[in-house]
Order: structure tokens, then sequence, then C-alpha cells
């Protein structure tokens, strides 16, 4: 033993020494010669090592240098289920027997004289127990070691809790790994799916743009339609005031081909008339021609008769050559009224054939005037159904440039929220990504404590 050793191991024996002086105070016993007095210390030394071994709290062994048993606590007792008498006066090693040692830590103590604190831990075949053990060498007051005083403190839970902790952390690693392998596909999945909303509110965008430009030509179109109506329903108006004056005056044109029919009706009653009397005239003309050629016979038979009578007849003569010549001009005359009357019955009749030419021109423009004016009634109920149609496209060119400027507003409002759509994704997108960044984070941070926690154990 070193010099320092021994100076501190003499310390050691002077605090002791009080130890015993104080008991020694405190009980009142005294010895009667030396040897009485050796004896009670040895008890007293003895009674605490005793109560050392017997009341520590953990299980204790002792053994002399060649590993034999000589104290064996309940606590040990109780964990290892094998009484001290069993144990005591027994080799420690083939009463614990250890798995993967050679010998006790007691035993390495004994051989070494050195202290021990093992950082692994010692499991006993026939028992669920596992120690972890320190021992310290017991020695004379010379330093020669005399045994050696094992501690064997049950960490049965603390292993149990530690291997249970050892199995959680990789359950918990293989679970956590799998639901972040899970996660990360699923922030694949975001991400992919993420990219094509992207590219499906971009393409839309463009879209409802091409659908708002659209839009505001169909708008700029159904104002033109509105005013090409409007102007459709003056003109109709117009030409329904144009196919009424057509009517009226078409009307106004039947009442005078009417009045001209009545017309030309008493006309050739007056013809019938004229030709009539033209007849009767002929007769008339016809009797005074009979008479001039009476006349004339008369005169030629007067002459004749005057001439046989001489110079007596002459007078008579005279006056039937006078007759004779009157009825010469007479039957003249007739002829010539007669041809005046021919050529003015042939003017009536002509007159008469261009009258009923003319009734019947006049009744077929009647006919046409009257068809004139039924279609221009259609063509005025026509205008009035244009009109009335037009003022319909109106009003509902009106409600439709009403709903295209609302589709107009509702478009430019989609394309708005299409936009914030899309910068909505471009945040979505950044923030899956920082998510698959945590995740990958907490992947290394897991696999980090599971191999911190394996080391630990």
């Amino acid at each position: 033993m070193s010099r320092t050793a021994g100076t501190e191991h003499g310390e050691e024996q002077h605090r002791a020494d009080d130890l015993w002086e104080a008991y020694v105070d405190a009980s009142g016993a005294t010895a009667t010669d030396e040897t009485e007095r050796l004896r009670r210390e040895r008890n007293f030394w003895r009674s605490l090592f005793c109560q050392l071994v017997g009341r520590f709290p953990e299980g204790v062994l002792v053994t002399t240098p060649d590993g034999t048993l000589t104290h064996w606590n309940e606590t040990l007792e109780r964990e290892l289920d094998i009484p001290r008498s069993e144990a005591v006066g027994e080799n420690a090693y083939d009463v614990i027997g250890t798995e993967n040692a050679e010998e006790t830590l007691a035993e390495t103590v004994a051989r070494t004289g050195e202290t021990i604190q093992e950082d692994g831990i010692r499991e006993v075949p026939t028992t669920d127990a596992i120690f972890q053990t320190y021992g310290v060498p017991l020695c004379g007051p010379d330093g020669a070691v005399a045994g050696a005083f094992e501690v064997a403190a049950d960490v049965s839970e603390h292993v149990e809790q530690q291997r249970e902790l050892e199995r959680l952390q990789r359950q918990v690693s293989g679970d956590v790994q799998a639901a972040l392998a899970d996660v990360a596909d699923g922030i694949d999945d975001t991400v992919e799916i993420t990219d094509d909303v992207e590219a499906f509110a971009e393409e839309q965008t463009e879209r409802m743009e091409q659908v708002a430009d659209e839009v505001s030509e169909q708008s700029a179109t159904v104002e033109e339609i509105a005013a090409s109506t409007e102007q459709v329903s003056q003109a109709a108006q117009r030409a329904r005031s144009r196919a009424e004056e057509g009517a009226d005056t078409a009307e106004r044109a039947i009442d005078s081909m009417d009045a001209v029919r009545e017309s030309a009706d008493g006309a050739r009653a007056t013809i019938d008339d004229l030709t009539a009397q033209a007849d009767e005239m002929r007769e008339i003309i016809d009797v005074i021609n009979d008479i001039a050629d009476q006349t004339n016979l008369l005169a030629l038979n007067a002459s004749i008769e005057a001439a046989r009578a001489g110079e007596a007849g002459e007078g008579f003569a005279v006056v039937a050559d006078e007759v004779k010549t009157l009825a010469g001009e007479s039957q003249t005359r007739a002829s010539e009224i007669e041809e005046m009357i021919t050529e003015v019955v042939g003017a009536t009749e002509r007159t008469a054939r261009e009258l009923d030419e003319t009734t019947e021109e006049i009744a077929g423009a009647i006919d046409a005037v009257g068809a004139t004016v039924d279609a221009l009634s259609e063509i005025r109920r026509a205008i009035d159904e244009t009109a009335t149609g037009a003022a319909e496209v109106a009003d509902a060119t009106d409600d439709h440039a009403s709903s295209t400027e609302e589709v107009a507003a509702t478009v430019d409002q989609a394309v708005d929220e299409l936009a914030t759509l899309e910068e909505r994704l471009v945040e979505v997108s950044d923030i899956t990504a920082q998510q698959y960044r945590q995740v990958e984070t907490t992947e290394e941070t897991v696999t980090r404590l599971v191999g911190d926690g394996e080391g630990s154990a």
C-alpha cells in the first residue's frame, strides 16, 4: 500500500476511534481489563458492519479473498430468491453464476484490490433480476486484502424500461419513419396536385381572360344589335305609316275607279241610245231616199206629161225639174247624212268597245288595287308583328345586355379569384416545400434520437 494510502487509512482509523469512544461515552460501558475492552470494541465494529450489510437498501454480499460468501443481506436474498443459509459459506460464483462473466465482481475486486464500478449490467440465469454492481476491497490495517464488499443494485425495472424504451424507439422510429414516408409521399402528391391545379388555374385564367374579351365583344355586338333593333323599330313604324297611307290611297283609287266605272257604264248606255237613234235615223233616211226616188219618178212623169202638153205644160215642167232637183239634193244630203251616221255609229261602236275594254281594265285595276289593299293590310300586320318583334328583341337585347354585363362582371371577378387562387397555390407550394424540409428534419431527428437511445442503453 502506498504512503498516501497508508496515511489516509491511519486518518480513517483515528476517526473510527472517535466513533468508538463516542459510543463508549454514550453507553457508559466500561471494561474491567484490556481484553474486555478489545472484545467489546470488536463486537462494536462487527455489529456496525453487520448493520451496514443488513440495512443497506441494495443487495450486498461480502466474500473472502478466495470468493467464499460471508455475508448475504435480505435484499439480495429476496431479489435472487436464495436464502442466506444456502448462500453463506458457498463460493459466490457458484451461488450467483452471472452470465458472460468468469468471476463475480467481488472476486475481481479481491483479486485486484481495486474499487470497481461496472458500467454494464449482470444478469442472473436463475432469475429475472438484472444488477449493476460495484465493489470495494476490504483491507486490513496493513493494506492486505481481507475480502470484498459488493453492492448489487437491482436495475431490472430500469433496464426493462430502457429496453421497452428502445423497443418503443424502434417502433416509433419505424412508425414515424413510415408515417413520415407517407407524409412525404402525401406532400409529393400535394405538390404534384398543386402544380397541376396551378397549371390548371393559369390555363383557366387565360381562358377566362379570353372569355372576358369575347364577352366584351359580345356586349358591344349586343349594343349594336340594340341600336339596329331600334332603327328597325323606327323603320317599321315609318313603313307602317307608309302602308297605311298606301292603303288609304288605294281605297281612294278604288272609289275613283268605281266612279269612273259608273261613268263608263253611263256613257255606254248613252252610246247604246245613240246607236239606237242612229238606226232610227237610217230608217228615216231610207224613207227619205224612197221619197226622193218616188219624187224623181213623179218629176219624170210630170216632165213627160208637160212635154206632151206643149206650151201649156212648160210651167209644170219647170216645177217638175225643180222638184227633181230638190229630190236629187235631198237624196244627196240623205246619203251624206247616212255616211255621217255610219261614221258616227262606227265611232260610237269603237267608243263602246273601248269603254268595254276600259271597264274591264278598270275592273281589273279595281281587283288589283283591292289585292294591293289586302297586301298592304298584310304588310301592315307584318310590320306590326315586326315592330312588336323588334320591341321584344329590343327588350330581350336590353336584358341580354344586362346579363352580358353581369357575366362580364362575373368573369372579371372569376379572373381576379383565379389570380388569387394562383397566388394561394404558390403559397401552398412554398408551404409544402417547407413541410417537406421539416419532415426531412424530423426524420433525421428521430433517427438521431433512436441512435442516442440505443447508445445510452
